[in-house]
């Protein structure tokens, strides 16, 4: 044991405790990595020890050796509170390496003095041992599905070992790193499959709550699978090149059989050194037995610790196996029946936190609060898996909610997190961080939080984790009328083909929903196929009866017909996401609902015959004015309030009423000052130039003009304002410029304007009128799409 500062560390056990208050002393399980990471820095202190020094000692030959090492660092540091910056503990020496710089006390007890003996190993004798090979060669393309994106765990600790240590291995480890490939149904039975779906996680969770392996989930083998090109089911020479490739010391390869009416599972453990040691397991219920199938493996590779006490069966795993295939699946409404009807067959804490998140999903949020009651605060202690999976599901009832505590609780679950040690958790912590980034309109807060949480799923490769990184990294979201200048929509677009591929791979209908609503987001896929996706994902979060889902979908089906200029089925489509949004009490969707209301009424009142649609609509064009006004009173956020003074300007415009278009123009630029809402300032001014240009005060418009044009209407009304001064010169340069920064949005009418600009064929006031385009002809994501930095001075 250490001693050092205000902490306390057991290297053997991993647990951390803060000693500066005796009755609050709650002991932090770190992660392996880092408590093996700290180990080493305390058994060399004030040494300057280099990275590669650290890898080498501490870390295997793999590909993500140094950000491991990287994260490490960062998560030790958090859990011992200590700054980079200002350091107590861990000081970085740049360029050379690190520094433990706080002085440390050491106490050998007991139990680590004899930590250092080697166990006695023995033959493994299991329940029913059948010594029969697996069928390794079956049918290529076994559809099997991975584990729920946040598979942290249903069941209590484990509590026994009822085998014995296996023979003796040629050296024995502390710590194994363990790979758990998905299992084979080989029961010929289709009502089965709920085993090969949800046995195979459930094994690899429970090995991961032992604290005596490193654990490689079924879903990071099957996309190591894949990306190395490798059939399945592999053949052991296969498995032990996938071993080598990750750093992995033995696999475990199981199918599941019926023998005499009872279920059989068949393993093998498959060594990186060519070892292969094999065994069966026989239960009416292999699922209810899940604790004794992975302490005989544990005991199998030499990995667990002799215990005499014999694991009880739970009786309620399989229905809780039932409700995990059904979220991935048939969906949280289904998985509902499965979860209660686990706890009444057994009360457990994780079929309780399991049945809240399904609440959530379906929008029950008072019964998910109500259910994360039941639990013990005293149980969380223990139980760190528990702990963060329930801080990460508040928080998302929270965000939802738009609750004042909603950055506290994300800040918890992210703490909680990474506690618990699963970086999936972590990362989809950090993606909660990241959409209130956005919605704060904190681009470069919200583009490191997702490569952050990217870069923790690229260092496990699980599927899902990786599938989920493609698709935060890929989806399109816009605030108002702004967008990241970080996300790339071509890049997106293969993201979002990827992350569609993997979750149908994974068969997670809710995931797939998700992505393809953001396909239909990413007017880099062709129309038609956007237009498929959107009415895909609704009827696809209608069947599966996601209601905050559907309702932002709906919110945006609203605004791609808004992009078509069909006003009136847009005003559909936001006035049902408002009903959801309602029903939800999602407060922090409503605004935005109403928002989408005004902007619908706004579209079936402007003049838009230009552009062969539908005349102006003076009643509608009221409704958008008194639509906006209402909500501007209402609303805190500067994204909506600038937003809706251009629409509110643009009502006026077409009314011919100048004077108050100006006055909400101005009020639009004076909400747009933060420089997140550039395009909105950009909107507002190209806004007041067109009004300028209608009163023939083309000087103003030149004024307003005091930086760089950023986008087309820009371009073509500064070139106008030119023109009317009769400088033609700057006219068509303005143009010509506008032709070779942003080709793709030249049109056909701005070259004839060019040409005409160069034989200088003045153009009186009336004709300048009829020949301008309106302000309000560019609410289409095409023509929102610039490149600022382009044309930045």
């Amino acid at each position: 044991m250490f001693r050092f500062s205000d902490y306390e560390f057991e290297p053997e056990t991993g647990y951390l405790t803060r000693l500066n208050d005796a009755e609050t002393q709650q002991p932090v399980l770190l992660r392996n990595k880092v408590a093996n990471l700290l180990t080493y820095f305390l058994q060399h202190p004030n040494e300057l020890i280099a990275k590669e020094t650290l890898l080498t000692h501490l870390w295997q030959h793999g590909d993500y050796r140094e950000s491991a090492l990287t994260q490490s660092i960062r998560e030790l540091r958090l859990a011992l509170n200590d700054d980079a910056k200002s350091p107590r503990y861990i000081k970085t020496i740049p360029q050379r390496g690190y520094q433990w710089i706080c002085p440390i006390t050491r106490e050998v007890n007991q139990a680590e003095s004899k930590h250092s003996e080697q166990p006695t190993e023995k033959n493994t004798q299991t329940e029913n041992t059948l010594n029969k090979p697996l069928r390794l060669w079956l049918a290529v393309g076994v559809l099997l599905l991975a584990g729920l994106i946040l598979a942290v765990g249903i069941w209590q600790p484990n509590i026994g070992n009822v085998a014995n240590q296996s023979e003796q291995q040629n050296q024995v480890t502390s710590r194994l790193r363990v790979m758990v490939l998905p299992f084979i149904n080989d029961t010929q039975q289709p009502s089965m499959a709920w085993l090969e779906h949800g046995l195979s996680d459930m094994l690899a969770v429970d090995l991961k709550r032992s604290q005596r392996v490193d654990v490689i989930s079924p879903s990071e083998a099957h996309l190591s699978l894949l990306k190395n090109e490798l059939p399945w089911p592999a053949m052991p020479v296969q498995i032990r090149n996938l071993l080598d490739k990750l750093g992995a010391n033995v696999a475990i390869f199981a199918s599941v059989r019926m023998h005499q009416q009872k279920q059989v599972i068949d393993f093998q453990a498959i060594y990186s050194d060519g070892r292969i040691k094999q065994g069966s397991l026989s239960y009416n219920e292999l699922a209810s037995h899940i604790e004794v199938i992975s302490q005989q493996i544990l005991a199998m590779i030499n990995a667990h610790k002799q215990n005499t006490k014999k694991a009880r069966p739970d009786i309620s795993a399989m229905a809780i196996a039932q409700g995990m295939q059904a979220l991935q699946t048939t969906g949280a409404a289904e998985a509902i029946k499965y979860f209660q009807a686990a706890n009444t067959i057994s009360q457990t804490n994780w079929a309780s936190a399991y049945l809240a998140r399904s609440y959530v999903a379906v929008g029950k949020w008072s019964q998910a609060r109500a259910e994360f009651s039941k639990i013990e605060q005293s149980d969380l202690k223990y139980d760190l898996l528990l702990n963060a999976f329930i801080a990460y599901w508040q928080a998302i009832i929270a965000t939802r909610q738009g609750s004042s505590d909603q950055h506290a609780l994300i800040e918890k679950s992210i703490h909680a997190s990474i506690n618990s040690q699963d970086p999936q958790l972590i990362a989809e912590s950090y993606r909660l961080k990241a959409s209130l980034a956005w919605q704060a309109m904190k681009w470069q807060q919200h583009d490191d939080l997702l490569k952050k949480a990217a870069k923790l799923t690229d260092e496990y490769t699980e599927l899902a984790a990786t599938a989920d990184s493609l698709f935060y990294l890929g989806q399109p979201n816009n605030v108002g009328l702004e967008k990241s200048p970080y996300n790339d929509l071509a890049k997106n677009k293969e993201r979002l083909t990827k992350a569609l591929s993997f979750y149908q791979t994974l068969g997670n209908l809710e995931k797939i929903a998700a992505t393809q609503l953001a396909i239909a987001q990413n007017y880099y896929f062709d129309q038609e196929k956007r237009e498929t996706a959107l009415q895909n994902a609704l009827a696809r979060f209608t069947e599966l009866n996601l209601p905050y889902e559907l309702a932002m979908a709906e919110l945006y089906a609203g605004f791609y017909h808004m992009q078509l200029h069909q006003g009136q089925l847009a005003e559909q489509y936001f006035k049902q996401a408002k009903q959801g949004f309602e029903k939800l009490d999602a407060k922090s969707a409503l605004p935005w609902a109403d928002f989408y209301i005004a902007f619908s009424y706004l579209d079936q009142g402007l003049d838009q015959s230009g552009q062969g649609r539908h005349g102006q609509n003076p009643e509608m064009l009221k409704r958008a004015i008194n639509a906006f006004q209402t909500l501007l009173p209402n609303t805190q956020s500067d994204v909506i309030k600038a937003s809706s003074y251009v629409f509110v300007a643009w009502a006026y415009t077409d009314l011919h009423q100048f004077d108050k278009a100006k006055h909400a123009l101005k009020l639009a630029l004076t909400h747009s000052s933060d420089p997140a809402l550039t395009l909105t300032n950009e909107y507002a001014r190209y806004s007041l130039m067109y009004i300028y240009l209608l009163q023939d005060q083309a000087q103003k418009v030149l004024e307003i003009e005091k930086r760089p044009w950023r986008t087309r209407l820009q371009a073509v009304y500064v070139a106008k304002a030119y023109a009317a001064l009769a400088q033609f010169n700057k006219a068509a340069n303005t143009l010509n410029e506008l032709k070779e920064v942003m080709p793709e949005y030249f049109t056909t009418q701005d070259n004839d304007q060019l040409e005409a600009y160069r034989r200088q064929n003045r153009a009186g006031s009336t004709m300048l009128e009829q020949t301008l385009p309106k302000a309000h002809s560019v609410y289409c994501e095409t023509d929102w799409s610039i490149d600022i930095s382009k044309h930045a001075s």
